[in-house]
């Protein structure tokens, strides 16, 4: 799904490009459409984040119809 959809280590790369202080993670774990785990999105987002040094905090990946409320000064 190349053509479409950045993988996590990419994703997590675009963050660091753009200067992002945080980035959010979707459209995934909800329907299985390769032959990967449905959770294996999220592991290899939290570790292309370890690899990086960076909290996953800062990059969460929501689960479908989790809210994520950003504190006032930073939204």
């Amino acid at each position: 799904m190349r053509d479409q959809h950045m993988n996590p280590a990419e994703a997590v790369q675009v963050m660091i490009d753009c200067g992002a202080r945080r980035a959010l993670a979707h459209h995934w774990g909800t329907v299985q459409l390769t032959n990967e785990a449905i959770e294996e999105p999220r592991v290899a987002l939290h570790a292309a984040l370890a690899e990086r040094a960076i909290a996953p905090d800062l990059f969460r990946a929501i689960r479908p119809g989790e809210v994520w409320e950003l504190p006032a000064a930073e939204a």
